[in-house]
């Protein structure tokens, strides 16, 4: 799953980011009793430095609008630092 340059490939990072970005949706929307599942309209990413092979990763993704027709989740990738 890295490129050529031994870094993550972005596709990777744009699949982890799809994935985990409607889960807050889905729990927020068990919570209030509606249906927080649905579907990906568009995705924005910026990627701002390589996570080279071996880094571990962090993925924090928060839901923004929880709507009855558009959802909207924020997801961050970072490197995870411990300590």
């Amino acid at each position: 799953m890295v490129n050529g340059a031994g870094a993550a490939h972005g596709g990777c990072i744009a699949y982890l980011v799809d994935n985990c970005a409607g889960i807050p949706l889905v729990v927020l929307g068990l919570l209030q009793g509606i249906n927080g599942v649905g579907v990906t309209q568009s995705m924005q990413i910026t990627y701002h430095a390589p996570a080279l092979l071996g880094t571990q990763l962090l993925i924090v993704s928060t839901s923004v609008v929880l709507g009855k027709r558009v959802m909207n989740a924020r997801c961050e990738v970072s490197q995870f630092l411990a300590g």
